[in-house]
Formats: C-alpha cells, structure tokens, sequence
C-alpha cells in the first residue's frame, strides 16, 4: 500500500479528516481545530533539532527573582502601615 492509497488520518478532537500542511512527509494538521500530528520519527527529529537556550533560562530566573523581592518589599510595607495604623 502507498502513501496515498492509506486510510486518512482522523482527528481524535475533531473527528474530521486531517490535511497536510506544507509537505508530504512532514506535520499534518485538523482543518478545523488546527491541531498538529506529529508521527514518532518527526517528533525525534524536532526534538533533535531543539537548541537549549540558557540565556532565555536565566533571564526568566533573574525576572522572577526581582518580581519576588519586589512582592516581598510590598507586603512588607503593607504589614508597616497596618501596625502604625492599628496602634
């Protein structure tokens, strides 16, 4: 059987049948929800292909770090008002 003699690929949210997008070989995607199947070997390959990106990592750390100092100098001043207000 060929690739285009096989039975088309249905969409398990949809229940329609799914389209290539760009290429034979590669994702084919849900006309309707546009979901993407993936088959085993191009989900390797992407997942091959994926570079790390420490500079994207450490710039959220840094973020978070400023936004929880921030949230902390905040509550802090809160509790200071609330005790010089009650007493």
């Amino acid at each position: 059987m060929t690739d285009q003699q096989q039975a088309p690929l249905m969409c398990p949210k949809c229940g329609i049948e799914m389209k290539a997008m760009w290429r034979e070989s590669g994702p084919i995607r849900c006309p309707q929800c546009r979901g993407i199947f993936l088959d085993t070997e191009e989900m390797r390959r992407r997942r091959r292909e994926r570079k790390p990106k420490p500079f994207a990592v450490a710039a959220n750390v840094v973020v978070n770090m400023l936004i929880a100092v921030a949230i902390t100098r905040w509550i802090k001043r809160r509790r200071a008002k609330a005790r010089l207000g009650a007493g």
